[in-house]
């Protein structure tokens, strides 16, 4: 669930507010690597060894990270 926080910060803070917003977003991508990783590697696997329900898991965690990530960027272009 996503709420609205809403809260004052002096004029010349507002850059490292919204580096800070843009950080949890890079790390978010940087995290959202390993779920491509682990979707490439299972279907690299032999014929009949692919586990789809896996690559299907690591695609709706790979999504909903880029959701996340998109969403703190949204705010920081918002703020900006």
């Amino acid at each position: 669930m996503r709420v609205q926080i809403r809260y004052g910060v002096d004029l010349e803070d507002i850059p490292k507010e919204v580096a800070a917003l843009m950080t949890k977003a890079q790390n978010i991508l940087y995290a959202t690597d390993r779920a491509f990783l682990e979707c490439t590697t299972e279907l690299t696997k032999s014929e009949g060894e692919v586990n789809f329900f896996n690559v299907q898991g690591c695609v709706v965690e790979a999504r909903e990270a880029l959701a996340k990530a998109d969403m703190l960027l949204s705010d920081s272009f918002a703020i900006l």
